[in-house]
């Protein structure tokens, strides 16, 4: 379970620190070598395994006026490594720390800060993840319940509107990351008006689900002489023969998801 809580550490170092806080990456790094350390987050409940909340803790112990060289660090005056006075002040005031885990949680109201907390996790669309749709450019969810080996969220990101990504911790206490996708990708349109000869013509194709903008080719087939499908999914034209015309359209999503169906569209 150690060794989980290490894999953690580093994780949450190399993609929530790096360059946006190197002092938070040092820390992540030293903690993941201190077993001592990571023993104090192992004794701590499931929600506080998460890397964020110890580093709150002795921030906290430091605001409120710990007399440690890691203060001098954290204020700017000293330019000592802070690993090892981090896992220092662990050591030091393990009991303090202790009970903030047990007590306290972390949470931040600045939104650019909350987007990148989420696990970069991809190929979400073959993982058989549990769906997870949003409305309004991601402003409103459909509640999903969490997937069974999780049971508390610590982290929640969209690069795209209809897809999204979490992170939390295992009924066991180590690590997990999940995946949330968005709603399978469908090709929503039943069937295409008829066409008159040589009139205008415009249909747009329509689907839902998917992530990010769609694309649309036609896949098979051919359309009616004088229409063409455009990739945003408008056929439009000037028939110039009656008869009908059968083909296949492929719709492709963001995440190169793609859904297709056949149309038969007449010209009278």
């Amino acid at each position: 379970m150690t060794r989980e809580l290490a894999d953690l550490w580093i994780w949450f170092a190399a993609t929530q620190c790096g360059q946006y806080s190197p002092l938070y990456d040092r820390v992540c790094r030293a903690v993941a070598e201190s077993d001592e350390t990571l023993d104090i987050v192992q004794a701590a409940p499931p929600q506080a395994h998460v890397p964020n909340v110890l580093l709150a803790a002795v921030h906290y112990l430091v605001l409120a006026g710990l007399d440690d060289p890691l203060a001098d660090v954290y204020a700017g005056r000293s330019e000592a490594d802070p690993g090892p006075l981090f896992v220092d002040v662990c050591r030091a005031n393990r009991e303090a720390i202790a009970a903030l885990l047990a007590t306290r949680h972390t949470n931040t109201n600045e939104v650019g800060r909350s987007a990148v907390l989420g696990p970069a996790l991809t190929d979400a669309g073959e993982s058989g993840s549990v769906a997870l749709v949003t409305t309004d450019s991601g402003s409103k969810w459909v509640h999903q319940a969490l997937p069974a080996q999780l049971n508390y969220l610590v982290a929640l990101t969209c690069p795209l509107v209809n897809y999204c990504q979490a992170g939390g911790t295992s009924l066991a206490g180590g690590g997990v990351l999940a995946t949330y996708v968005a709603a399978p990708l469908v090709l929503t349109t039943a069937k295409l008006p008829t066409a008159k000869l040589d009139k205008s013509f415009s249909a747009r194709l329509a689907a839902s689900g998917g992530a990010g903008s769609y694309t649309w080719i036609r896949s098979a087939g051919a359309l009616p002489k004088g229409l063409v499908l455009s990739s945003g999914g408008v056929i439009s034209g000037k028939p110039t023969k009656k008869g009908i015309g059968s083909f296949s359209v492929e719709v492709r999503d963001g995440l190169g998801h793609t859904a297709t169906k056949k149309f038969k569209l007449t010209v009278t």
